[in-house]
């Protein structure tokens, strides 16, 4: 469970398949623009991923707030594919 956000493996927002991918590609430290390059989208498609997963998160609106969390959580980043 991480200790700041309270959020366990359990208690996981439901993702979409998009979105999934996308936290597994931040996990991979690649950029948005290669996040869309590799997911064959528009830079705009993927912010709006990274928008969606902030919200359904809760994360604050500062700045690489996604990207710590990812850093801080990869264990919960396991999905059924």
């Amino acid at each position: 469970m991480d200790k700041k956000s309270g959020i366990g493996k359990e208690s996981l927002p439901s993702f979409t398949n998009k979105e999934k991918a996308v936290l597994l590609l931040i996990r991979d430290s690649l950029t948005t623009r290669q996040i869309a390059e590799h997911m064959n989208v528009s830079e705009s498609t993927v912010k709006n991923h990274r928008h969606n997963i902030c919200k359904k998160l809760a994360l604050p609106a500062a700045t690489h707030s996604l990207l710590n969390w990812v850093l801080r959580n990869q264990e919960l980043l396991v999905f059924d594919q």
